[in-house]
């Protein structure tokens, strides 16, 4: 268990603050105990108020010296006692390493009613402290808002990037709001947050009287058609009845249209909740360093409510960047400064919604470049470089650079080792993401070797069982899972399940990302309705939690949908794997692999029901999007690669079939090995293609091979035997057609197919005879 000492300073005036920010700490601690994280707070009122030796506040300087953390609250007096708290911890941080934060906040420090002692010490405030600078707040809220972000960046590794998260205008902690957004001005006062909201607002209220409208629009309705089958033949009545028929019509279609309006926007308006909040994160991550005039211009804006004021102020950011590179003997200073300026932009300009997501995106890896290649150049801290490093595996990763991500994933591991050594909960945490991003390459072996070694660190710092070395379970099953060892898979993922359960309960992202792993296990596993079971419990927690725009539903919808789809409940399948499509596309845009794999199920359901023109045009899609981000040797491009082959085989359009069946092989052999389960079934295809064109020695050469590969698939060993009897080889054409007889009645094949093969072996009975009568004609 690691334990935070946490002192809470403030001048008398602020008692109430104070109360409320010594019950968030109290708060948090119970629920960051089960993350083994213990806070513990002094502040004045809970120290020994008896006489001794000496001063008493000197009694509380000796306490501040043994704590990690100090906050220290000012509004509209300067406090000497509170002044000297901060300048005692503030030496004490530079002597002895401890305290090792500070946070300094200020009430309104613009307000007239401020004392001119207090503007003087505010005035002197950069130059006293280093250029470290201090946060303003108008509410509770903004305090405690900015506490859990400095928080959650100083214990990364204990809290996780999971347990403060953003939605419904408040932010929350391990499932329960700590913060209202609408009291924090960086949400409340930007006029995008303020227009979706009054949109919203008016939306909401117009919805209810359309309601009502159509209420009232359908029982005059239902009381004209009662009246009109009582007199049917009445003309009157029936005008009646289809005059406030097509008015409630009217009035219902009026309502959807505003519902779909509503619906929409807020999807949009969580998106800009979350850039908001990852932007007030970044600059949170900030306090306590040295910054730059411009960067300090552009976070008042920020918290001002300003987003595109403050990106605008950092566009001269990138000017220096390049400046410092065509010169940077001459402007180390500027350029280590410029670093920390394009990190700031690469969260600005991901919460400018006035830039496409596709720009977002690429301008910020040009950002994470540029700032990568200045470090090369300057004498940049190494820890930063180490932060700076994580920012970026982070980025690459959620945007599917998988092999850029892997290069900086190692950098940064070998960083870390040099810091902390080999046995660190750090080491464990970038063994994990190592092994993830080889698991996103399809490098199965290597992704569980780093797996295993995070797994081997947790075990002995953490114990069994800790919600770490859940997360290492799960990864562990999703690579066994990918591997189609599905036995291995659901053993770790239903051990990662019983421990999220026990720990974090049966309402967490956590717990639902369990489910939906094991859904897919036991869909491998051909358990359709257990599958459909865990699926829709993932689904349930996710709407409830995030709401219905995220990621995690598309993902959980494209689940549901392959279930369905292999179900043959295709029109579900349809229903489902559309729905993931729309959300992928708004939120990770139009190039994401994840958005290229709802083509490829869209295009999968599409063959399957025999629309080989439609399911041509979204495999076609799924391809040109993973060849182009995931690269030419991914395993979901080759797979791209054999449907589309597989398609034009239906279509009769053989030779089209061959080039795309050849090279989904040529790339499955390079890096996925010989014996890999693909390889089987693209070999066996092209044999039996080479069999309809009748060129059956092309046609032996890769129907063998795929037996070598797989000796007891029955349906490779039909394709061979087929082959053999093209070529007049009847005697191993028998042996191979009574092999696939004994292998069905085996493996409990149906009937229909046990009859076909006994049919073969008839027929190529009777060829046999038939040659023996010509070769033999007297007997």
């Amino acid at each position: 268990m690691k334990t935070i000492k946490i002192f809470l300073a403030s001048s008398e005036e602020l008692q109430t603050e104070r109360e409320k920010m010594a019950d968030l700490v109290l708060h948090l601690n119970k629920l960051f105990k089960g993350r083994g994280l213990e806070l513990d707070l002094e502040k004045w009122e809970y120290l020994d108020a008896s006489m001794s030796g000496k001063r008493k506040q000197d009694e509380y300087n000796d306490v501040l010296h043994q704590c990690d953390i100090c906050m220290v609250l000012f509004w509209r007096r300067f406090g000497s006692y509170t002044g000297e708290e901060l300048d005692v911890a503030h030496k004490s941080m530079i002597d002895a390493g401890k305290p090792q934060k500070i946070y300094v906040f200020f009430k309104n420090p613009d307000d007239e009613e401020v004392s001119q002692e207090l503007r003087d010490f505010i005035a002197d405030y950069n130059h006293r402290y280093n250029g470290h600078f201090f946060c303003k707040f108008q509410t509770v809220d903004t305090m405690k808002l900015e506490f859990l972000l400095q928080l959650e960046n100083y214990q990364k590794d204990l809290i996780g990037e999971k347990a403060i998260e953003v939605r419904n205008e408040h932010v929350y902690v391990d499932n329960e709001a700590m913060v209202d957004l609408n009291n924090v001005p960086f949400a409340a006062s930007n006029e995008g947050f303020q227009k979706m909201q009054a949109e919203l607002k008016e939306l909401r209220e117009e919805i209810e009287i359309l309601r009502l409208k159509m209420e009232r629009k359908k029982a005059k309705m239902v009381k004209r058609k009662v009246k009109w089958e009582k007199a049917p033949d009445d003309e009157d009545c029936q005008e009646e009845y289809n005059d406030a028929k097509e008015a409630y019509e009217e009035a219902v279609g009026k309502l959807q249209e505003k519902l779909n309006r509503k619906n929409q926007l807020e999807k949009d308006f969580e998106l800009e909740q979350q850039n908001l909040f990852n932007t007030a994160r970044h600059m949170s991550a900030l306090r306590g360093q040295r910054i730059t005039g411009r960067m300090a211009r552009a976070i008042e804006a920020f918290e001002k409510g300003d987003a595109h004021r403050a990106n605008i102020i950092l566009e001269e950011a990138e000017h220096d960047a390049d400046q410092a590179l065509a010169d940077i003997r001459q402007a180390k200073k500027i350029g280590i400064l410029s670093i920390d300026e394009l990190l700031l932009k690469t969260s600005t300009i991901m919460s400018d919604a006035t830039v496409p997501i596709e720009e977002r995106i690429e301008q910020t890896h040009q950002l994470y470049r540029k700032a990568v290649a200045l470090t090369k150049e300057v004498d940049y801290d190494k820890e930063k470089y180490a932060d700076l490093l994580d920012k970026y595996r982070l980025f690459l990763y959620d945007y599917a650079k998988f092999d850029e991500a892997l290069k900086i994933n190692l950098e940064l591991n070998k960083i870390i080792e040099s810091f902390l050594g080999e046995d660190n909960p750090a080491i464990a945490t970038s063994y994990n993401n190592i092994g993830i991003v080889y698991g996103d390459k399809g490098e199965y072996d290597k992704a569980l070797e780093y797996h295993f070694k995070a797994l081997e660190i947790k075990e002995n710092m953490l114990g069994r069982e800790h919600p770490d070395i859940a997360i290492t379970f799960n990864n562990i099953g999703n690579v066994y899972g990918y591997k189609g060892d599905f036995e291995k898979a659901l053993e770790y993922h239903l051990k990662a399940l019983e421990i999220r359960e026990k720990l974090l309960g049966k309402e967490l992202p956590d717990t639902a990302d369990s489910y939906d792993n094991i859904g897919n296990v036991y869909g491998d596993k051909g358990d359709y309705e257990k599958a459909l079971e865990y699926h829709l419990k993932a689904l349930e927690i996710y709407e409830k939690i995030l709401g219905e725009d995220n990621p995690a539903i598309a993902t959980s919808y494209n689940n549901i949908g392959n279930v369905y789809s292999d179900k043959g409940e295709y029109d579900k399948a349809l229903e489902y794997h559309l729905m993931a499509l729309d959300i992928r596309e708004k939120v990770l845009g139009k190039e994401h692999p994840h958005t290229a794999y709802s083509y490829f199920n869209i295009g999968n359901v599409y063959f399957d029901i025999g629309d080989f023109d439609k399911a041509l045009e979204f495999l076609l899609k799924a391809f040109e999007i993973c060849e182009k981000v995931l690269g030419k040797e991914h395993y979901h491009t080759t797979n791209s690669l054999y449907f589309i082959g597989a398609i034009y085989s239906q279509k009769n359009e053989y030779i089209k079939a061959l080039k795309y069946f050849h090279k989904a092989i040529e790339i499955n052999e390079k890096v996925l090995g010989i014996k890999h389960p693909n390889n089987a079934l693209v070999y066996n295809d092209i044999a039996w293609i080479y069999h309809l064109i009748g060129k059956y020695e092309e046609a032996l050469s890769w129907a063998e091979k795929a037996v070598a590969a797989f000796p007891k698939k029955i349906y490779i060993i039909d394709t061979l035997a087929n082959v053999y009897q093209d070529l007049g080889r009847y005697e191993e054409a028998m042996e191979q057609f009574e092999l696939c007889l004994k292998l069905q009645k085996e493996q409990g094949e149906t009937e229909d197919s046990i009859r076909e093969t006994e049919e073969k072996i008839e027929e190529l009975k009777k060829q046999i005879n038939d040659k023996l009568n010509m070769d033999n004609p007297d007997i």
